[in-house]
């Protein structure tokens, strides 16, 4: 899941705002340099969270910001971007021809400077998607300009931050995490960050596994090709009626629907539990009264009953809800008579036949469902006599009607749901993502790709030999690759790709429209290029952009100016040359690029996510701000047996057959937990319901560390996030599953009611935060056996206590440590 800053609210809004920004547009910021990524921009102090959980490898947090000298003139095209707190200090020379600016000489000696940040965070993110030949896909996200500690306060980055402004590269036993990144810094008069993702291979290298089959393969929405139609949905009114259905019945589902988070099923009756007087009954042997499981021969039918409810065929006497039953065997019941049948059940001596509407009673009795509340689940014979709502059609089908003119509307679509819709016949239609459009469900593998295939969504870009370690980059042998028209030479000038330059331009017409579908066609560009501010790539930098000839010539002062720049934020030197060896690094767009890993699930799911859950037992409703990392699923009908744990509101939206549990037990005081004497307790997790076996899924990539055995939380499970500093402990299972990595949608162990603590089956779930200098006493304390896998019996000793004590999270807000 990405961690949007700012408080923007989706990708569009990230989009815009680093696109309509004051530069560093990827991947080329002003006057032809590369840029590696892209300015997110605020107007305020507000802390960032990193986009994407990872382990800081590198960073530099300073005191103050470093101030330098502004350039004693400019050019015309670097006056116009300046900021407006630093255009008053200059004024046109007037006895220059060719509009050079000039420094006020009467200007303060503070007024002379300008301010930058050195201050950045680097993390390293590794995955190991299972559709990749790769062990590990390895990638780093740059957070620059960054406010400085005189801005933010000493003890605003945490104690694992060193602030003196030092540069640290730090060793494989000495990284960790954080939640927060820091504060936008100062820069040309708006706050912004700098973000940049480096990927340790070109993304080109990373090769999806040629022999996975098409199920395996992870598909993502791409692009609505031109063929496939998009419509609007109308819903119909469909006449409902009352049925009447005797317990025992067998039926079985022959079509099935869902909309709008509501399933209907069609059933087909099977078999009916008819009820008979004895006189009309004959015996099998010399019983003188009818059980279950006699042989028995029917000799007269003109009456039965349903349950409670009568069938007089001689009166043509029936209940509303039963005149279905009573119209379709009414001609066809006197071939019952005479056979034998066995007594299935006994009401007041009235045994009971079940009669099979394909061999003993032919006829067809079929309807459709909605809401069934368990009546219909999994095939299992109907536990008692019900009075229900039938349909004879489809309750939740639409008519859905073709639009005509589809202009505009491609573009706004960004994916499609899982939700499956019903329409005429056996159509079946799926919604688009955020919009009230639909497309056929045979037309959706169409709209399709494998994420892994990088050709399909990402655009490979070479600098020519012997250029690819420039800082500047020819902008027009790349546009080449995103524009074939070439048209855009505005912007071999230094011109930003910002809507308003655009508009600028080229109006309103076709040239602005398809200026701006190069903006998109950008974000897909994989490059390889130096990282700027490194201090030896600005040494000789008018020599080199003069000698490139495809832009004009550089002042001299803006070179200078530039030099200055990079000599004080240089992120190379003694820093990230010791990761990366060479200044020569592969780049993607990074919002493009972490969009389409978290559509291909690579990062973490929460179906839980924004949901307010509400316990089964005493406690406040919560909204689901965080995710809890693992809960147990039902997958499949529910039947009876198990609805109360999968309610139909923790449905899954994509899959209508899947259910999340529900939370029994919140984190805290305030939720009738206490202990054996009704002295109220902490409860220190989430409790979430499930029957012994249900299976527990991952939402995480993470690792097993340990399974092991507890007196009170009986068999346990402790497992590291692969991303971030959390473990997460699962207790009172009935199995083990998962051991070593583990990846999104994996089944990692199975509910069950072991432990002494524990009073029913149910899936008990700690989060608490890891230093990595407490691996070492956790694996000791709760080591695997060799063989079995179970490990050996876990004793909370002090220290253990105080890690989980002192580093508590509640597993659906990880930002509340106490109730």
């Amino acid at each position: 899941m990405l961690n949007l800053p700012f408080k923007l609210s989706n990708l569009d809004a990230l989009y815009a705002n680093n696109e309509n920004g004051l530069s560093g547009y990827y991947p080329m910021g002003e006057g032809n340099f590369w840029h590696s990524g892209i300015h997110i921009n605020y107007t305020s102090k507000e802390t960032i969270s990193p986009i994407v959980p990872g382990c800081v490898v590198a960073y530099r947090i300073s005191k103050e910001y470093k101030k330098i000298a502004l350039p004693e003139s400019l050019s015309a095209a670097d006056y116009r971007g300046l900021s407006s707190q630093d255009k008053w200090k200059y004024s046109v020379d007037r006895k220059s021809r060719t509009g050079i600016y000039k420094l006020n000489t009467v200007l303060p000696e503070a007024a002379k400077s300008r301010e930058v940040s050195n201050n950045f965070v680097l993390l390293k993110h590794v995955y190991a998607p299972s559709q990749l030949n790769d062990k590990e896909f390895v990638f780093y996200s740059l957070y620059m300009n960054l406010a400085p500690i005189s801005e933010t306060g000493s003890t605003y980055y945490g104690s694992d931050f060193k602030t003196d402004g030092s540069l640290n590269v730090l060793d494989k036993d000495k990284v960790f995490y954080t939640d927060k990144i820091g504060i936008p810094g100062l820069g040309d008069g708006t706050r912004y960050i700098d973000f940049a993702i480096i990927t340790e291979k070109s993304l080109f290298d990373y090769k999806e596994k040629a022999f996975l089959s098409k199920n395996e393969k992870n598909f993502v929405f791409y692009e609505l090709p031109g063929d496939v139609k998009i419509y609007s949905r109308k819903k119909r009114s469909i006449t409902s009626k009352k049925y009447y259905i005797p317990s025992k019945s067998t039926y079985e589902i022959i079509d099935e629907c869902s909309c709008d988070n509501k399933i209907a099923k069609k059933i087909r009756i099977k078999s009916m539990a008819f009820y008979l007087l004895s006189n009309g009954m004959g015996y099998e042997g010399k019983k003188t009264f009818f059980s279950e499981g006699d042989s028995c021969r029917i000799t007269n039918i003109d009456t039965v009953w349903m349950g409670t409810e009568k069938l007089d065929f001689l009166k043509d006497s029936v209940s509303d809800s039963c005149r279905y039953v009573y119209d379709k065997i009414r001609n066809s019941r006197k071939n019952l008579l005479n056979r034998k049948h066995t007594v299935v059940g006994i009401i007041e001596d009235q045994p009971a036949i079940l009669v099979d509407f394909q061999k003993d009673c032919p006829c067809i009795i079929e309807f459709w469902v909605e809401e069934d509340s368990g009546l219909f689940s999994d095939g299992v014979p109907v536990g008692s006599s019900k009075e229900f709502t039938v349909y004879e059609e489809n309750p939740l089908i639409c008519d859905f009607l073709d639009i005509e003119n589809t202009e505009g509307i491609n573009e706004k679509i960004k994916g499609i749901t899982q939700q499956i819709y019903c329409g005429e016949g056996s159509r079946k239609y799926r919604k688009v993502r955020d919009y009230e459009y639909y497309i056929e469900e045979s037309k959706v593998e169409s709209c399709m790709k494998s994420a892994f295939d990088w050709d399909v969504f990402f655009d490979n870009y070479t600098e020519p030999v012997g250029e690819s370690e420039d800082i500047l980059c020819d902008r027009t042998e790349l546009l080449k690759k995103v524009d074939a028209s070439g048209f855009i030479d505005n912007f071999l000038n230094g011109r930003r790709l910002t809507k308003e330059e655009l508009q600028r331009i080229y109006g309103g017409g076709e040239k602005f429209e398809q200026a701006g579908k190069i903006r998109k066609e950008m974000r897909r560009v994989v490059c390889k290029h130096p990282l700027e501010w490194d201090k030896e790539k600005f040494t000789n930098i008018k020599k080199t952009y003069d000698e490139k000839s495809f832009c004009g010539k550089m002042p001299q002062e803006q070179a200078d100016n530039l030099a200055k720049i990079a000599e004080a934020i240089d992120l190379w030197k003694d820093g990230l040359s010791k990761l990366f060896m060479t200044n020569n690094l592969n780049f993607v767009h990074p919002v493009y690029f972490l969009h389409h890993l978290d559509k291909a699930n690579v990062f973490e799911m929460n179906p839980y996510l924004g949901m307010t859950l509400t316990p089964v037992f005493k406690g406040p409703a919560i909204k689901v701000k965080s995710n809890p990392g693992f809960a147990p699923v039902y997958d499949g009908e529910r039947s009876s047996g198990v609805k109360e744990h999968f309610p139909d509101s923790l449905q899954d939206p994509t899959n209508p057959r899947r259910h999340w549990a529900t939370l029994n037990c919140v984190f805290g005081y305030s939720n009738g937990y206490t202990d054996d004497d009704g002295k109220k307790k902490f409860h220190t997790g989430i409790d979430l319901a499930g029957y012994v076996g249900t299976p527990i899924i991952s939402f995480i990539e993470g690792e097993v560390w340990a399974r092991t055995k507890h007196d009170a939380y009986g068999n346990v499970m402790i497992i590291k996030n692969a991303n971030d500093n959390k473990l997460y402990l699962l207790a009172h299972l009935s199995q083990y599953v998962a051991s070593g990595p583990i990846r999104p949608g994996d089944v990692v162990a199975k509910v069950g009611n072991t432990g002494a603590a524990s009073r029913g089956a149910h899936l008990h779930l700690e989060i608490f935060i890891c230093d990595f200098t407490i691996r070492k006493q956790v694996l000791n304390e709760a080591k695997n056996k060799e063989g079995d896998g179970e490990g050996t019996v876990l004793d909370w000793t002090e220290g253990f206590n105080n890690i989980r004590n002192g580093n508590r999270r509640n597993p659906l807000d990880h930002s509340r440590t106490k109730d």
